[in-house]
């Protein structure tokens, strides 16, 4: 049976925000390119990376129609925007950038689906329409298929903005009422300020796996928050992984970092 590792890197590791521009690729290319040399598997032939942008589009690496951008021999990013990526075998990996949004593992023998679940990722804006667990699912046998979720940020510390996820405060505005509601919670030590109105990202997708059919024995996850972990200091200073919220509360000096999520299927 095939087994999932997982690493993340942050703040010590650099900043892996993608550039814009192609003619500035190379610092991020020269980071993955370290990460490789000291941490991957030899075998581990390439990264693949999609385009991140709050879709379900998922990008599958071995598909002849995916249009792919080629960073370098071992980094090709997907060229649309999807926040999913579908890869096969045991010699590529999925990285994603990623500021706050945990990430969902699914595996099953020798595919692996690596999703950026962001709340509009995980729930549209039209709530007729799929979000990208059930879009995902599609590639797996809901009987068979092991979820993990980590890395992001935990109810604790996201300031969700409500002028476009009204259904937060409404969750009966959503496609799931019942579980939104049960996923909502309060921030405790958020950059942003504690009594918010939060979402539990992590329950959230995790609801919706058993909504969809995976069995409950099949779901792992790591809930420890990226924003608040080891950043119990007034600056912030000691604070493990980049936070797109810790950024905007003006406590990153400044840096709207990223970090990245590798993930990987060995025997």
């Amino acid at each position: 049976m095939s087994k999932l590792r997982h690493r993340i890197f942050g703040r010590q590791d650099g900043n892996f925000r993608p550039p814009t521009e192609p003619r500035t690729r190379e610092p991020l290319i020269r980071l993955i390119e370290r990460i490789e040399e000291q941490h991957l598997p030899l075998r581990i032939a390439e990264i693949f990376a999609p385009r991140v942008n709050f879709t379900t589009r998922i990008a599958d690496a071995t598909d002849p129609k995916e249009t792919l951008d080629v960073w370098s021999a071992r980094l090709i990013r997907a060229q649309e925007p999807a926040d999913g990526a579908l890869v096969r075998g045991y010699e590529t990996a999925v990285a994603i950038f990623n500021g706050d949004c945990p990430l969902l593992c699914l595996h099953q023998d020798e595919r692996l689906a690596v999703l950026h679940i962001g709340y509009r990722c995980l729930m549209r804006a039209d709530p007729n329409e799929e979000g990208i667990v059930e879009v995902a699912l599609r590639h797996f046998n809901p009987e068979s298929v092991h979820a993990f979720i980590f890395g992001g940020i935990g109810p604790c510390c996201w300031l969700p903005e409500y002028d476009d996820k009204p259904e937060i405060l409404d969750p009966a505005r959503s496609r799931h009422p019942e579980l939104l509601k049960q996923c909502q919670e309060w921030t405790t030590c958020s950059p942003a300020g504690s009594g918010h109105i939060s979402i539990d990202l992590y329950a959230l997708a995790r609801g919706l796996l058993l909504l969809l059919g995976i069995s409950e024995d099949h779901i792992l996850l790591d809930s420890q928050c990226t924003c608040c972990a080891a950043s119990q200091s007034e600056d912030n200073s000691r604070a493990l992984y980049w936070s797109h919220t810790r950024f905007k509360a003006g406590k990153q000096n400044g840096v709207d970092g990223r970090n990245c999520s590798i993930a990987w299927l060995e025997l």
